[in-house]
């Protein structure tokens, strides 16, 4: 089996540089979510999730969805105006990769997650569905390449597992040591 292959060529830029070309501001946190299928990818719940959050925790989106104004409504609906931010679909999203804290993809079908292999290639610490959900997540393990989430369909659990690894450093460490190495 050969996974897709992903240019790992723009991922050495430095986070600090990555922020200020977004104009992220320092000392807040952010989330990336990355997908076409915002409903089948589980925004819906990392919005619930980011609810029950400190609110210097932000939240990334890429790309784009169907229902693009349902998600809107929601962002405004759970008052996440400030914290939520839309980017649409990119041609390059290195930057965002290297700027992010945390990727999450609290999947509900992914037979691969190719988002995942790209963010690790970043040395982004990714929290993603297990592989009951997620394909992908049987060629890597729980700890040491990738941190999973037992349930995405749950917000308060998914809360708690983005609270948890953003305040493991080690295991961020073990995260981003290991995500080269995927044998």
């Amino acid at each position: 089996v050969i996974p897709p292959g992903v240019d790992i060529s723009k991922t050495l830029r430095s986070q600090q540089e990555c922020r200020l070309q977004l104009d992220w501001p320092q000392g807040q946190t952010y989330l990336l979510f990355v997908a076409n299928d915002f409903e089948r990818k589980g925004l819906q719940n990392l919005l619930l999730a980011l609810c029950k959050l400190k609110p210097s925790i932000m939240l990334a989106v890429i790309g784009q969805s169907n229902h693009y104004a349902a998600f809107e409504s929601q962002v405004y609906k759970f008052n996440l105006t400030n914290r939520v931010h839309f980017y649409g679909q990119q041609e390059d999203i290195s930057v965002f990769y290297s700027a992010a804290d945390l990727l999450v993809h609290p999947t509900l079908e992914d037979s691969f997650g190719m988002v995942v292999l790209e963010a690790m290639l970043h040395k982004l610490p990714v929290l993603v569905s297990d592989s009951t959900f997620c394909g992908f997540v049987h060629q890597l393990r729980d700890g040491v390449h990738i941190k999973t989430i037992q349930d995405p369909r749950n917000p308060t659990q998914l809360s708690e597992d983005i609270d948890h690894l953003l305040q493991d450093f080690p295991l961020q460490k073990i995260l981003i040591e290991n995500s080269h190495h995927l044998t």
